[in-house]
């Protein structure tokens, strides 16, 4: 009788016992699992403006889209995107990589480079992206390396929809 009760508890405690993979799956996640589809809006105090009302990440395609008064662009990292002027007229191209990827924090650069015709220099955009502790807040902090100019946005998680949808 003894065996019987040691076999039950046995079997109840494996029975009972939670797959923790879900829990490491969370932990192993990055930045762009993580906040997919999440949008973020530009607070009102941020120091920083270049003109980024709204933003959200996803994953797939691993991509970024920003809403800038009334319009809205979608950048796919590793995918070259043409710079274009107000008349459409093609400038030059951009293509954004990711450099680094964490949980919390993903920094990606963009090499932009233009006709030869225009004689404006190639240069890079290095851009870091980071969410605070609380996860409410998103550091966006980017430099410009042609012009040394460095930025930062404080972003906040936005309560309505991403109006590029």
């Amino acid at each position: 009788m003894k065996k019987l009760t040691y076999l039950f508890l046995a079997l109840l405690i494996v029975a009972c016992s939670s797959d923790d993979s879900s829990n490491e799956d969370a932990v192993n996640q990055l930045f762009l699992n993580i906040y997919d589809g999440l949008v973020w809006k530009l607070n009102s105090e941020s120091p920083g403006d270049i003109g980024t009302d709204k933003l959200t990440f996803y994953s797939d395609p691993p991509s970024l889209t920003v809403f800038d008064d009334e319009f809205c662009d979608t950048i796919i990292f590793g995918v070259p995107s043409s710079i274009t002027n107000e008349a459409g007229v093609e400038l030059g191209e951009v293509t954004y990589t990711i450099q680094n990827e964490e949980q919390n924090n993903i920094v990606f650069s963009g090499q932009v480079v233009y006709n030869e015709d225009l004689g404006v220099d190639s240069y890079t955009v290095t851009v870091s992206c980071t969410v605070s502790s609380s996860g409410n807040t998103l550091l966006n902090e980017f430099f410009i390396s042609n012009q040394d100019v460095q930025q930062s946005e404080t972003y906040t998680i936005a309560p309505d929809e991403f109006p590029c949808n």
